[in-house]
């Protein structure tokens, strides 16, 4: 027997509490509704970390039929995780397991890696499971396992080694409508461009967490500086911009359409010039930190601080 389930490319790639959640939503053209309504804000924890702003998309989103299981819960039924997806599978359910990937070949894992791992079919034929992840790097990508290496993963992952807890089954909630209000748009990317808190949000009683633009520009400078001084470069957080960068010119577009901006100005295309600063910019830092060109850096961070200026600017514009 085998069943493979539908999975879309992921608007957003950056993280893995992401990435599965759009890829199976967006198979629901109203989704983007939700997606516009909770992605267009980021935060910075005090630590450096980054993310979008909401606590994780599977908890809240009305779109998914979600269930959180943890691993003690699921060895009262059985100790085979293969029977766990195909079971999950046969009832259209997709499934996001903690997993030790240096057991999957195709990840070729140098080490040990605890991380989520997406799961969205099984072939009995060929004895594999559908996976997908960050593979051989930063790229969302779909691939392969064996029966005997998900086993293997799964039992070798070390439920400390992670700051996840909780293997997540999700499916596609049919029929759900979700109204997209202008409001929180414009509220969202005014919050963003003004680095204020977003109040809307359970988690902005954290002191630990600062918001928008400046926190998020401080911080691609840093981890370009710290490339620059020999020090370890943080990869996750270009892709995150370029990823919120899509969602900000997917809004713009939207309020254009809706006839909520100035008619006689195409905010969408000044954003999308901007937009292809920045990839520009990703390009030649990553080109720069492969042929460790670190006195590349200064110039790099000035150009990363003139680009979030230059945001700034036709946000501001955007919003009058």
């Amino acid at each position: 027997m085998k069943k493979i389930l539908d999975v879309n490319y992921p608007i957003i790639t950056s993280y893995m509490t992401h990435a599965p959640v759009l890829a199976v939503i967006s198979q629901d053209d109203k989704s983007i509704n939700w997606v516009l309504s909770n992605y267009l804000q980021l935060s910075v924890t005090s630590g450096g970390g980054v993310d979008f702003f909401t606590p994780e998309p599977p908890l809240s989103c009305p779109f998914l039929n979600l269930q959180v299981i943890n691993r003690d819960f699921l060895a009262n039924y059985s100790t085979d995780p293969i029977e766990l997806i195909m079971n999950a599978i046969n009832q259209d359910y997709y499934l996001l397991l903690l997993l030790e990937t240096s057991h999957l070949s195709a990840f070729q894992t140098v080490g040990s890696r605890p991380h989520p791992v997406f799961v969205h079919g099984y072939c009995q034929g060929s004895k594999t499971v559908h996976l997908a992840d960050f593979i051989r790097g930063d790229n969302f990508s779909l691939t392969t396992a064996s029966f005997d290496e998900l086993r293997a993963s799964w039992a070798y992952f070390d439920e400390q080694s992670y700051w996840l807890k909780g293997n997540r089954l999700f499916k596609l909630q049919p029929n759900v409508q979700y109204e997209l209000f202008y409001e929180r748009i414009i509220g969202q990317i005014s919050d963003y461009a003004h680095s204020r808190n977003t109040l809307f949000h359970l988690h902005t009683l954290n002191p630990e967490l600062s918001f928008g633009l400046e926190p998020i520009s401080a911080c691609l400078q840093h981890s370009i500086h710290c490339f620059g001084a020999g020090e370890p470069f943080d990869r996750v957080v270009f892709p995150l911009v370029c990823d919120h960068k899509k969602l900000l010119m997917t809004a713009i577009r939207y309020m254009e359409q809706a006839g909520h901006l100035e008619k006689n100005r195409q905010f969408s295309l000044e954003y999308e010039k901007l937009q292809q600063r920045l990839l520009a910019l990703r390009h030649v830092t990553f080109k720069s930190i492969i042929s460790n060109k670190r006195d590349r850096a200064s110039e790099i961070q000035e150009q990363v601080r003139q680009w979030f200026e230059d945001e700034k600017k036709l946000l501001l514009q955007v919003l009058h």
